[in-house]
Formats: C-alpha cells, sequence, structure tokens
C-alpha cells in the first residue's frame, strides 16, 4: 500500500511537472525592441522635408516621431516630416507587441531648407547621343549613370523600338551611382537605337521621371 501511494505521488509530481514545461514552452516571450540608429545618420545634416528610416533590432510597434505616426513594419520604420531649420532632435517611441512596454530614443539632425529639386542625371556611359557603341562589351560590363544627388529608388528600362529588355539596376552604397546590368536574354543587338528611360526619387520625394539617355550601337564587324 505504501510503495503504491509513494508510485502514485510520483506520477503526479511527473506530470505536474511535464505540464509545466509545456505551458512554459508555449508561452512565447513578448520582446521590447532596441533603436538601433537612423538612415540618415544620427548627426546629419537633412531637408527639412527630408525622410528618414528608423531601425530596429526586432520587430517594433507604433512607432512615433514627435508624436506623430511613422510607417512600416518590423524592424523598419519611415517618417518624414516638415522641421524647422537649424539642429532639431527627434524624440521616437515605439511599443512591443502587447503594448505592456514602451521604449524611448533620440536622434540629432541639423536641418536645412527643404528641397524641392528632383535629381538630375549628372553622367552616363554611354552618353545620349553616343553613336557606334560596341554592344559586346556593354553586355559583359554594364552601363552606368550618376545623379547630382543621392537617390533612394531609381529604375531603368533598357528598351530597344519600345520594348524593354532584360537589365536590372544596381545601386551604389552612397546612392549617387547606378550601375545597370544585363540578364540572362537581355543581349543588346548589332546596329540598334537603345533608349534607357530613367526614373529616380531622392530623399526628400523629389522625382525624376521618364529621363531618356539614347545612343546607337555598332554594326557587326564582317
Amino acid at each position: 500500500m505504501k510503495r503504491t501511494i509513494q508510485t502514485l505521488a510520483m506520477l503526479m509530481a511527473i506530470t505536474l511537472a511535464l505540464v509545466w514545461i509545456v505551458g512554459c514552452a508555449e508561452e512565447e516571450e513578448v520582446i521590447l525592441a532596441a533603436f538601433t540608429g537612423a538612415v540618415p545618420p544620427d548627426g546629419s545634416e537633412i531637408a527639412a522635408n527630408q525622410e528618414i528610416t528608423l531601425n530596429f533590432d526586432n520587430p517594433a510597434f507604433n512607432v512615433t516621431v514627435n508624436g506623430t505616426p511613422a510607417t512600416g513594419s518590423g524592424k523598419a520604420w519611415r517618417w518624414k516630416g516638415d522641421l524647422p531649420e537649424g539642429p532639431q532632435t527627434l524624440s521616437i517611441a515605439w511599443e512591443n507587441e502587447d503594448a505592456s512596454e514602451t521604449g524611448s530614443g533620440t536622434v540629432s539632425y541639423t536641418v536645412k531648407a527643404a528641397d524641392t529639386t528632383p535629381p538630375a542625371i549628372a553622367s552616363s556611359s554611354p552618353k545620349d547621343g553616343d553613336k557606334d557603341q560596341d554592344p559586346e562589351k556593354l553586355n559583359a560590363d554594364g552601363m552606368e549613370i550618376k545623379f547630382s544627388e543621392p537617390v533612394k529608388k531609381v529604375s531603368v528600362d533598357v528598351t530597344i523600338e519600345g520594348e524593354p529588355l532584360k537589365w536590372t539596376v544596381e545601386l551604389s552604397d552612397d546612392k549617387i551611382t547606378a550601375k545597370v546590368v544585363m540578364l540572362k536574354g537581355g543581349e543588346l543587338p548589332y546596329e540598334s537605337e537603345v533608349v534607357l528611360i530613367v526614373n529616380a526619387e531622392d530623399e526628400a520625394g523629389n522625382k525624376l521621371e521618364d529621363a531618356e539617355i539614347t545612343f546607337t550601337t555598332a554594326a557587326k564587324e564582317e
């Protein structure tokens, strides 16, 4: 009888331990994200209407800047205001997923007048109006476009007679140079007029729309 009671007590203890372990495993920890920095970084000079990106080490929720909502989700959020000129410190606030904890941080900038000038094409290779370009070299090496200022978005359509070819764009770390690179099946042909249609947007949201760079490829040597 005594042994039976001991056995039952042991089984109950094991059962309770298993229930506790399973319960703990099912309970997910709600983490409050930490603010890791902004783009442009703290201490930069920005335009009054420039958009900034806020980065976190874990997903953040209900992010605000100076009391106004930021847009985004997860680890990256964006905010754009109309800031007065001069030194400005922005107050950032956020919550964890169940709003049980809040975090706060700051980022400081020197604010200059609002930027209303769209980016422009400063240079390109090939240049607009170039003739007899070697298509094999362009297919292998790609093309390059430099802008007058950093851009956050850029697209380049490589077209022949209005039809787009398979090329893609890689933006440099300083966001000023766009490398236009051929994808498989996108080869430029000989003796053709090529039109690059360029769209870009700067950090203040000003847009360069449908700018064209036109050049011709050489005839194939016999």
